[in-house]
Protein backbone atom coordinates (compact mmCIF):
# COMPACT_ATOMS: atom_id res chain seq x y z
CA UNK A 1 0.00 0.00 0.00
CA UNK A 2 1.31 3.45 -0.92
CA UNK A 3 1.48 6.23 1.64
CA UNK A 4 1.29 9.98 1.20
CA UNK A 5 2.45 11.88 4.26
CA UNK A 6 2.34 15.56 5.12
CA UNK A 7 3.55 17.05 8.39
CA UNK A 8 2.24 20.10 10.19
CA UNK A 9 4.24 21.58 13.03
CA UNK A 10 1.85 23.25 15.42
CA UNK A 11 2.98 26.33 17.29
CA UNK A 12 2.75 26.29 21.10
CA UNK A 13 -0.24 28.66 20.79
CA UNK A 14 -2.03 26.22 18.45
CA UNK A 15 -1.40 23.32 20.85
CA UNK A 16 -2.77 25.41 23.72
CA UNK A 17 -5.80 26.39 21.63
CA UNK A 18 -6.49 22.71 20.87
CA UNK A 19 -6.15 21.76 24.54
CA UNK A 20 -8.48 24.59 25.55
CA UNK A 21 -10.98 23.50 22.88
CA UNK A 22 -10.98 19.95 24.22
CA UNK A 23 -12.67 21.10 27.43
CA UNK A 24 -15.71 22.21 25.43
CA UNK A 25 -17.60 25.47 25.75
CA UNK A 26 -21.04 25.30 27.36
CA UNK A 27 -21.89 28.74 25.96
CA UNK A 28 -21.27 27.72 22.33
CA UNK A 29 -23.60 25.60 20.23
CA UNK A 30 -22.67 21.98 19.64
CA UNK A 31 -20.94 21.21 16.33
CA UNK A 32 -19.32 24.66 16.09
CA UNK A 33 -15.66 24.01 15.27
CA UNK A 34 -13.40 25.32 18.02
CA UNK A 35 -10.09 24.25 16.47
CA UNK A 36 -9.08 23.29 12.90
CA UNK A 37 -5.94 22.58 10.90
CA UNK A 38 -5.75 21.50 7.25
CA UNK A 39 -3.16 19.14 5.81
CA UNK A 40 -2.52 19.51 2.07
CA UNK A 41 -1.24 16.71 -0.15
CA UNK A 42 0.71 17.01 -3.44
CA UNK A 43 -2.22 15.64 -5.49
CA UNK A 44 -4.52 18.44 -4.29
CA UNK A 45 -6.30 16.37 -1.64
CA UNK A 46 -6.78 17.90 1.82
CA UNK A 47 -7.46 16.53 5.27
CA UNK A 48 -9.30 18.70 7.78
CA UNK A 49 -8.57 17.90 11.42
CA UNK A 50 -10.92 19.62 13.83
CA UNK A 51 -12.32 19.68 17.32
CA UNK A 52 -16.04 20.49 17.24
CA UNK A 53 -17.65 21.90 20.36
CA UNK A 54 -19.28 19.51 22.77
CA UNK A 55 -20.80 20.58 26.04
CA UNK A 56 -18.41 18.55 28.20
CA UNK A 57 -14.92 17.13 27.91
CA UNK A 58 -16.37 13.58 28.14
CA UNK A 59 -18.29 14.08 24.88
CA UNK A 60 -15.50 15.69 22.87
CA UNK A 61 -13.69 14.14 19.92
CA UNK A 62 -11.31 14.95 17.08
CA UNK A 63 -12.85 14.64 13.64
CA UNK A 64 -10.69 14.23 10.52
CA UNK A 65 -11.95 14.16 6.94
CA UNK A 66 -10.21 13.60 3.59
CA UNK A 67 -11.39 15.68 0.61
CA UNK A 68 -10.45 15.54 -3.07
CA UNK A 69 -9.60 18.62 -5.20
CA UNK A 70 -13.30 19.36 -5.78
CA UNK A 71 -14.15 19.19 -2.06
CA UNK A 72 -15.84 15.79 -2.20
CA UNK A 73 -15.53 13.84 1.06
CA UNK A 74 -13.56 10.63 0.51
CA UNK A 75 -13.31 9.30 4.04
CA UNK A 76 -13.33 10.26 7.67
CA UNK A 77 -12.30 9.20 11.14
CA UNK A 78 -12.89 10.05 14.77
CA UNK A 79 -10.43 10.06 17.64
CA UNK A 80 -11.53 10.51 21.24
CA UNK A 81 -8.10 10.41 22.87
CA UNK A 82 -7.97 14.16 23.47
CA UNK A 83 -4.40 14.75 22.30
CA UNK A 84 -4.12 16.72 19.04
CA UNK A 85 -0.46 15.77 18.46
CA UNK A 86 -0.21 12.54 16.49
CA UNK A 87 -0.92 10.84 13.17
CA UNK A 88 -4.27 10.94 11.35
CA UNK A 89 -4.69 8.34 8.61
CA UNK A 90 -7.42 7.75 6.05
CA UNK A 91 -7.17 5.08 3.35
CA UNK A 92 -8.63 5.80 -0.09
CA UNK A 93 -8.14 3.69 -3.22
CA UNK A 94 -5.23 1.72 -1.72
CA UNK A 95 -3.37 4.87 -0.63
CA UNK A 96 -2.95 5.89 3.00
CA UNK A 97 -3.18 9.65 3.43
CA UNK A 98 -1.41 10.59 6.65
CA UNK A 99 -1.20 13.95 8.40
CA UNK A 100 1.40 14.06 11.18
CA UNK A 101 0.78 16.82 13.69
CA UNK A 102 3.84 17.59 15.77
Amino acid sequence: MNKVITEIRLTPDQVQEAEDSWAGDPDTKDSVVLFRVVGKFPNGFEMDIEIPNCRTEKENYINYVLFDKQGTELGCGIDDVGVIIGDYTIEFEDIEYIVKLS
